[in-house]
């Protein structure tokens, strides 16, 4: 054999091993790209059964409907506990249009309440502005809003709730049932509270 065909069979042989690697290489490679594939695939699985579990809310939370002068109405998502003043911030905060002195930044908010923030320049019944935004509820409010009351200190509003447990306010008036307030007491806070 010469050296030409010595030379012609290991070309040929070196191509066939070539050939062979490339085949094993790849045969590899698919199978670690099926691996990597079935990972994310499994774990998108997991996010979208993550997704379909009920979201638990917790007892903490309360809802509230803000609307009017604030840059984004709407309901907004806050801890129990939470001011006006924390519900605009979710809200976006107020417009340049805002009358604040028809709002209590500084009240307490109940789940599900409606708040409506007013235009300075609208005429609007002070009624429906009582509408939960401002005057509080005194067969509801605890004792961090009772206190918001002019007039109203913690014996007092102590007071308040014992009597309610009893008693329901059917009238702003039948606040005076209340031992340690009379007329002139009552006169100071009925401006502030509805039932």
């Amino acid at each position: 054999m010469n050296n030409k065909c010595v030379k012609n069979y290991l070309t040929i042989g070196f191509l066939v091993i070539a050939i062979i690697i490339v085949i094993i290489f790849r045969h590899f490679a698919n199978n670690n790209t099926n691996e990597i594939k079935m990972e994310i695939d499994s774990s998108n699985d997991m996010i979208v059964e993550n997704e379909s579990e009920p979201i638990e809310e917790s007892e903490e939370d309360i809802y509230i409907h803000i609307s009017g002068e604030v840059k984004f109405p709407g309901l907004v998502k806050l801890k129990n506990g939470s001011r006006l003043i924390d519900a605009i911030d979710k809200a976006g905060g107020l417009s340049s249009e805002v009358d604040l002195d028809r709002i209590n930044l500084a009240m307490v908010l109940e789940d599900e309440q409606k708040i409506y923030i007013p235009n300075k320049d609208e005429e609007i019944d002070e009624d429906l502005v009582d509408n939960e935004s401002s005057l509080i509820n005194i067969n509801t409010a605890g004792k961090d809003r009772l206190v918001l009351i002019p007039g109203i200190g913690d014996k007092t509003a102590e007071k308040i709730i014992q009597y309610r447990q009893e008693h329901r306010f059917s009238s702003i008036e039948d606040i005076k049932n209340v031992p340690g307030i009379g007329d002139k007491k009552f006169d100071e806070m009925k401006n502030y509270i509805r039932y």
